[in-house]
């Protein structure tokens, strides 16, 4: 066998500033962190997108325009669900993506996040995982984590449990 010696590390930038779109996010998801800690999640105004898909109790803290999301089912033998984009919602109990088709996610269900460039990845309990690639996926990332957080430490928001559904149910827009 023969000794491939490593590839150079003079490519590799030595600090962000190379990657001029994940400055603003970071900064973003900084004072999201800061506002988050010492104010809580505060919702926002439903618009007539998710307002008929809320149930009771429930809020909306973060809405995200044009987000395309993919999902990849727990077996690998299974298709790769296409690229779907709409508007994505983070409410109080749930993850809403409103498009062709209205897809949702129980927050309780996500067991794990992380970064992938401009991709949010999430793992939910049952195996699928989901791919959210959006602007500023490091705000997104702690705006999912502080709904996540406020939903485990209010009983309420777990009480009356909303539906998880990661299947396709046509939107009605």
């Amino acid at each position: 066998m023969r000794h491939v010696p490593p590839a150079p590390v003079h490519d590799v930038p030595a600090d962000e500033s190379a990657f001029p779109m994940a400055e603003p996010d970071d900064v973003a998801a900084s004072e999201a962190r800061v506002r988050y800690r010492t104010c809580g999640v505060e919702p926002v105004e439903a618009d007539e997108g998710i307002r008929g898909l809320l149930v009771s109790g429930e809020d909306v803290v973060a809405v995200r325009r044009n987000v395309a999301l993919d999902r990849r089912l727990a077996s690998a033998r299974e298709p790769v669900v296409d690229s779907i984009r709409g508007d994505l919602y983070v409410t109080t109990k749930r993850l809403v993506h409103v498009g062709d088709c209205v897809l949702t996610f129980d927050l309780e269900e996500i067991e794990d996040s992380a970064l992938a460039g401009d991709t949010v990845l999430l793992l939910l309990g049952d195996g699928v995982g989901v791919a959210l690639r959006t602007d500023r996926p490091r705000l997104l990332r702690v705006q999912i984590a502080a709904a996540r957080a406020a939903r485990a430490s209010r009983p309420e928001l777990r009480a009356d449990r909303a539906q998880p559904s990661s299947r396709p149910e046509p939107a009605s827009r």
